[in-house]
Formats: C-alpha cells, sequence, structure tokens
C-alpha cells in the first residue's frame, strides 16, 4: 500500500496518496465540504478554498501542460496572433477567462457545483432539476385500468354525477339549475332528475326524476321524453337497450288504432322469469368481455407506475392555479413533495404546505418520481410556489394591443410588476376589471384610426 504524504493549506491536513502526481488526486469529499461551508454564489471564494486549488492545481497534469506552454519564448507566442484564454497569477494559480481553473477531481466539482450551482441565491437547480419543472413527460401516462366490480343485479351498484351551469328553470314553483344523472350499472339504465346546485343530503335521498335537457329554457318538462329516449336505445357494452335488459321487451312506441287491433299473449310468469335470467347470464357475460377489452386498450396507452409511503414526488400543475400571470411560462410539475398515505391503487396522499388550499389526494396520473443527482443524499429545500386564492386576480398595467380572432376580441396586456416576457393575449371576457384602461386604449385606437384615414385623404 503506497504511503501517503500530507500537505498543508491554510491549516488543514491535506492527504494524497504518493506516487500520483499527474493523476487523479484521491481527496475525500468531506474534506472538501467542510474547506467550502461559507461558501456561496455572491462572494468571491475564500483564502482557504483557493489555497486547496492551488494545491489541487500542483499536481494536476493539464495544469503542469499549461504552464510548459507559458514558459515558451515571447517571440514563439507572438507567431499564433491570437491571446489565450488561459493566464496565470503571480502565486501561479490558474485562470481561464478571469475564472479560476479547478483540475478534474470529483470530490472538489461535486461539492463546488453544489455550493455555487445549486444555492438558491443562485436562482437555477441544475439541469435535472430545471427539466423536471418545465419539461412535458415523453412517457405513456401512468396508471393502469383498475376495473370496477361487476354488478350482481339490477340496481344493485349505482353511478351518480350533477350537471351543474344550466339556465335556471322554473316547474311547478320550483326553480331548477341543476341535473342529477343516477346510472344502474348493471342495465345501464338512466334516470334524470331535476335538482338544484344547493342540494342538500337530505334533499338528495328524497329526489325522483321525470325529465331531461332539450331547451334551454324549458329543459325539465321535456325530461320524460328524453329518458325513454335514452333507455330505449341499444347500448353497446350491452348489445341491447336498458328496457330490454331489465324488463326482458322493448315497450310499444306504435300505437294501432281501430276495432281489429292486436292482442298480444300475457307469457307464463315461469316463462318470464326464465327469459329475464337468460338475458341477465348474457349482460354478466357481455360485461366481462367488454371490460377486458376496454383494460387492452387503455393499458396499451398507459405505464404502471408505483410508489411508497414516503418517496418524493413531482406534481404535475395542470389543475393547479400558480401565481403566474402566463400558464405557458409557468412551471409543469412543482415539489418535490412526500408521499404520506396509498389511496387504493391509483392514488396517493401528499404531504403538501399548510398554504396550499388544496386536496391533498391525486391520481398516479400526476405524479412523477423526483430525480435527486447521483451521490446527492441531502434533503431537497426547494419553496414550491405559491398557489393563486379563490377569487385574486392580476393588475394589468397597460394594454399593448387589440385584435380580432373568429369574431372575439382579444388584448395584448402587460401585467404590473412583470416582466414584459410575461406579456400576455387575453380575451375581452376577462378584462371586466380593466374597463378604464380598455375604454383608454379603444379611445386612442379610435383617434389613431381617424387621423391615418384624414391624412389618406389629404394626399
Amino acid at each position: 500500500m503506497p504511503a501517503l504524504q500530507t500537505r498543508n493549506v491554510a491549516g488543514e491536513q491535506l492527504n494524497l496518496v504518493a506516487g500520483t502526481v499527474g493523476c487523479k488526486q484521491l481527496i475525500p469529499r468531506v474534506m472538501v465540504k467542510d474547506l467550502a461551508t461559507h461558501e456561496t454564489v455572491i462572494d468571491s471564494p475564500s483564502q482557504i478554498l483557493i489555497d486547496m486549488i492551488r494545491t489541487i492545481q500542483s499536481t494536476d497534469a493539464f495544469v503542469l501542460g499549461k504552464r510548459k506552454a507559458a514558459n515558451v519564448p515571447a517571440k514563439r507566442k507572438a507567431k499564433t496572433g491570437k491571446l489565450s484564454p488561459w493566464r496565470f497569477d503571480s502565486e501561479g494559480l490558474l485562470f481561464y477567462k478571469e475564472q479560476v481553473y479547478v483540475p478534474e477531481e470529483e470530490s472538489v466539482w461535486a461539492e463546488l457545483l453544489k455550493r455555487h450551482h445549486d444555492d438558491i441565491l443562485a436562482g437555477h437547480f441544475g439541469v435535472e432539476r430545471t427539466l423536471e419543472l418545465v419539461k412535458v413527460p415523453r412517457h405513456r401516462p401512468y396508471g393502469s385500468l383498475t376495473l370496477l366490480p361487476q354488478p350482481e343485479g339490477p340496481w344493485q351498484q349505482i353511478a351518480m354525477d350533477f350537471i351543474t351551469g344550466l339556465p335556471s328553470s322554473k316547474r311547478k314553483g320550483i326553480i331548477y339549475d341543476a341535473i342529477l344523472v343516477v346510472i344502474d350499472c348493471y342495465t345501464k339504465m338512466a334516470r334524470y332528475i331535476p335538482t338544484t346546485k344547493t342540494i342538500t343530503a337530505v334533499d338528495l335521498a328524497e329526489l325522483f326524476f321525470e325529465e331531461i335537457i332539450y331547451k334551454q329554457d324549458n329543459w325539465t318538462a321535456l325530461l320524460p321524453l328524453a329518458e325513454f329516449a335514452y333507455n330505449n336505445g341499444t347500448q353497446s357494452s350491452l348489445g341491447c337497450s336498458p328496457f330490454y335488459a331489465l324488463y326482458g321487451y322493448h315497450p310499444q312506441v306504435q300505437f294501432h288504432v281501430g276495432d281489429n287491433a292486436r292482442k298480444e299473449e300475457v307469457p307464463a310468469a315461469k316463462e318470464r322469469v326464465k327469459h329475464v335470467h337468460d338475458i341477465h347470464e348474457a349482460l354478466e357475460q357481455r360485461y366481462q368481455n367488454v371490460v377486458k377489452m376496454q383494460a387492452k386498450h387503455y393499458d396499451a396507452k398507459h405505464k404502471p407506475q408505483t410508489y411508497n409511503v414516503g418517496d418524493l414526488i413531482m406534481l404535475s400543475t395542470k389543475n393547479l392555479r400558480l401565481k403566474r400571470p402566463s400558464r405557458k411560462m409557468s412551471h409543469k410539475f412543482i415539489g418535490p413533495f412526500r408521499i404520506k398515505d396509498l389511496i387504493g391503487t391509483q392514488a396517493y396522499r401528499l404531504t403538501l404546505p399548510s398554504t396550499y388550499q388544496i386536496h391533498d389526494v391525486f391520481h398516479v396520473s400526476y405524479l412523477e418520481p423526483y430525480n435527486r443527482r447521483q451521490g446527492d443524499g441531502s434533503t431537497p429545500t426547494l419553496q414550491p410556489p405559491e398557489l393563486m386564492d379563490d377569487g385574486e386576480e392580476y393588475e394589468v398595467e397597460e394594454i399593448l394591443d387589440k385584435t380580432k380572432h373568429r369574431k372575439e376580441i382579444w388584448y395584448k396586456v402587460k401585467w404590473k410588476e412583470w416582466l414584459k416576457e410575461y406579456d400576455q393575449w387575453v380575451h375581452e371576457s376577462d378584462m371586466e376589471g380593466a374597463q378604464d384602461l380598455r375604454s383608454e386604449y379603444n379611445k386612442k385606437h379610435a383617434e389613431a384610426v381617424s387621423r391615418k384615414q384624414k391624412k389618406k385623404r389629404r394626399t
């Protein structure tokens, strides 16, 4: 085993392996970390760090080559006609374009990059970390298809949802502005219930439907016809209509008027039960075939991904409102956040800042793994950006331009306290808080057009 030779660098013991002159030196990163503890991105390198770099340069093959080239007579160097960006100072320290040259030494490079490049004051967190924030994922979306359990019979499993944002419609003295849609997962039978957006749990338990939307102003009077049309139509997943799946026959929609109208026989109860039972068996088999086909096509375009409790992940900003005026220039992902709990098989609960007034459970498709720099085991210090509160708006400082696209008016605005890179085209419907600026701009624009027309007439 080669002996160690010891050199004193500003009071610190720097151990180098003997016989490694001109080769890569073995310097523990813990020593470099100790020497660079007080380094920041806004200060010049400390003398103790300069002394360490000078010691490394003294045995570096590249530096020795540059030192040899520096001793070439001035007449020979003048023939090249170019000034070298490399120079030595009076103490023999090599510089490149006025920057101290640090020889290739893994522990030194890693620690100095962390101190100077990852410092929060530098405003930059490395190539990989920056790409995590702004790049769009190129892989298939995460998450395989999780199938719901197969229903065992009619109305044993239902799906419910609300249709909101409808114009108000009055019926029997009650004003409705929403629809509750209830679907029987076994027969796909649909029920439509007129309701309101302010419905309570008690009201929800008492609802019963009659109609569905057809016109903007009288949709509550037309729900029965829409419901009948839907339930009498063939469903691709069933191969028959919901009426046929539930009752075993299609309702008669043609009326026979006359004395000799055909009379239908009523089937025996036993045959009726057997007929419905056969239909249900066929439905269950078809249901299994359909869900298998759905899973096959869905999983072909998606990638399974799992995380463990305690893992660090990046969160997609697709459905988040960041405090930035332009979504195009906002981060695609924020974080990292730590996984707190697994919800089901496809969702995770995250540990979010207390200032985030959002639900803390997200589907796996909105998460990306957090990639650390190789060998970096430190705790991330990146602070997530602020989210916009409900009702919060940006202030328009100036209207720069105006255009008309597909019969809609757009304004190019400059946001107050934001750089020009964030100037943005905004639809007129989003400019309600800038009426004075709009009036002022339209007036100036009209005056400019008038002056231009007068000038043309004179010429």
